[in-house]
C-alpha cells in the first residue's frame, strides 16, 4: 500500500508533540545513527514503507531519544498579516473608532516609515483610509490624533508547550487519526467525569 501521502506524529522525549511530518521524514528519523534518534510507538496497520531491505511497518508516532532544545526564533505569536492585524484591531479605526471591513480597511504606520518606523506588530494598526491620508505621513501627535489602542503582537501561547500545542491543534484533520489523540492531549488537563 502506497504511503505517499501518510503522515506521522513527531513527539520530543518527553511526549510533547513537535509536529507532523511525513513517514518518509520518519524513516530517515529512524535510519539516522543506528536506530539511536528516534523510536517507533505507533504504526499503521497494513501499511508498510518500501526500502532496498524490503517492506517495513509504515510509522504513525515516533519519538526522539535525545532532548532537542527548543530553537531561539520560536515565536508564540500569531503571524503578522493583514487579516491579523484586522481580527486584532476588532475592526475599527484605531483612529477614529469607525467600524471598517477587510477590504477597506488600510494600516497604518503609527510611526511613519520615514521617521524609521517598522512593519511589524508594534507599529502597524488598522485605519479606515479618511483618517490614514489625514495622518498622512507624520506621526499621530504631529497630526493631531490619538491611537485608541497601542499596538500589540497577540500571543498564541505563553510557554513551549501550550505553544506546540496549539500549533499542533490547528492542523487540519489532526483528530482524524485516533492513535495521534492520547499523544495530542497527553498535558491537557481532562474534564471531570458527570455522573
Amino acid at each position: 500500500m502506497s504511503t505517499a501521502n501518510l503522515m506521522c506524529l513527531k513527539l520530543t522525549a518527553s511526549y510533547l508533540p513537535i509536529e507532523i511530518i511525513s513517514v518518509k521524514k520518519a524513516m530517515t528519523l529512524l535510519h539516522r545513527k543506528d536506530g539511536e534518534t528516534a523510536e517507533i510507538l505507533e504504526i499503521y496497520d497494513d501499511k508498510y514503507f518500501n526500502t532496498f531491505k524490503g517492506a517495513i511497518e509504515a510509522p504513525c508516532v515516533v519519538r526522539l531519544k535525545h532532548f532537542i532544545a527548543p530553537a531561539k526564533d520560536l515565536v508564540f505569536y500569531k503571524p503578522f498579516t493583514r487579516k491579523n492585524v484586522f481580527i486584532r484591531d476588532g475592526g475599527k479605526c484605531q483612529y477614529c473608532g469607525k467600524t471598517v471591513t477587510l477590504r477597506s480597511m488600510t494600516y497604518d504606520h503609527v510611526i511613519p516609515k520615514s521617521q524609521k518606523g517598522l512593519t511589524c506588530w508594534q507599529n502597524i494598526v488598522c485605519a479606515c483610509l479618511k483618517c490614514n491620508t489625514k495622518k498622512n505621513n507624520r506621526s499621530p501627535e504631529e497630526a493631531g490624533m490619538k491611537v485608541l489602542q497601542k499596538p500589540y503582537a497577540p500571543m498564541i501561547a505563553d510557554s513551549y508547550a501550550k505553544g506546540m500545542m496549539n500549533r499542533i491543534k490547528h492542523i487540519p484533520s489532526i483528530l482524524s487519526n485516533k492513535k495521534w489523540a492520547q499523544y495530542i492531549y497527553f498535558n491537557v488537563e481532562l474534564e471531570q467525569d458527570k455522573i
